[in-house]
């Protein structure tokens, strides 16, 4: 009964299938957002009926063609503005994401508490929340593992906090870890132009941003190697990559 003139689906594609067949019949331009790297019949469907499918990064979508659009992650780097000063020694690690398996927060702590034989120094934050009630025993069992390590003081686990708190929390750290395999997460921009360090394993942000050991591209990276090169850098090279990295994340996923 509205006069649409446009449909924009948000990772809808089981939704997005059913609806598109109506919209095609009614001429009424219909779009999905899709970033995600599991492909699916649904999807296969929506690509044919839809009139195109929106991703940030051409690795942020298991199909390609000419009705696959990438447009980056317009973050607002106003929002996400660069922490003035780098702070070295860098000890106060940070996570923020969803609590469920796909991001691997076991593999972090556990690598980090590694690397902490080397550098006692370092400290990790974990914030998030599960995405569902069946995803709060994984956070549970993370918890529970690693108890002695929050009951030492090095480790902390805190729920989700509003994302318009997520700028000024950023500035609080001196680096952010991730390990999720997937698509590119929308917390490593925002990181990146929060001008903190990023280490991670996702291959879609490497791929975009390159590894931190960028001297030998033949080591396969891991979450432990990547930031124990950047604990061996001093602060004017570590500054250096920050802000060739921060100029790709404007260039490329502002929100302009």
């Amino acid at each position: 009964s509205n006069k649409f003139t446009c449909i924009f689906s948000h990772m809808t594609s089981v939704q997005s299938t059913f609806i598109s067949p109506i919209t095609r019949v009614l001429r009424i331009r219909h779009y999905l957002w899709y970033a995600h790297t599991s492909d699916n019949i649904y999807l296969q469907i929506s690509r044919q009926l839809t009139n195109g499918i929106i991703t940030s990064t051409p690795g942020s979508c298991p199909i390609k063609g000419r009705k696959v659009y990438t447009i980056g992650q317009s973050v607002d780097s106003k929002v996400f503005d660069k922490k003035l000063e780098l702070e070295t020694p860098i000890i106060k690690l940070i996570h923020i994401g969803r609590f469920d398996p796909s991001k691997n927060i076991e593999s972090i702590v556990a690598e980090i508490k590694q690397l902490r034989d080397e550098h006692p120094g370092l400290k990790l934050n974990i914030i998030g929340s599960p995405s569902s009630k069946k995803f709060q025993h994984y956070m549970e069992s993370v918890k529970s593992k690693f108890m002695a390590d929050v009951q030492i003081g090095w480790l902390t686990f805190m729920p989700a906090i509003a994302r318009i708190k997520l700028p000024d929390e950023l500035k609080k750290y001196d680096c952010f870890v991730h390990a999720f395999q997937g698509s590119l997460d929308k917390t490593l921009v925002e990181a990146t132009l929060s001008a903190i360090p990023v280490a991670t394993v996702n291959k879609e942000y490497l791929k975009i941003f390159g590894k931190w050991d960028y001297s030998n591209s033949n080591i396969q990276p891991s979450l432990a190697t990547e930031l124990r090169f950047i604990l061996n850098l001093d602060a004017i090279a570590i500054t250096k990559e920050v802000d060739r990295r921060y100029e790709i994340a404007r260039t490329n996923h502002d929100m302009e």
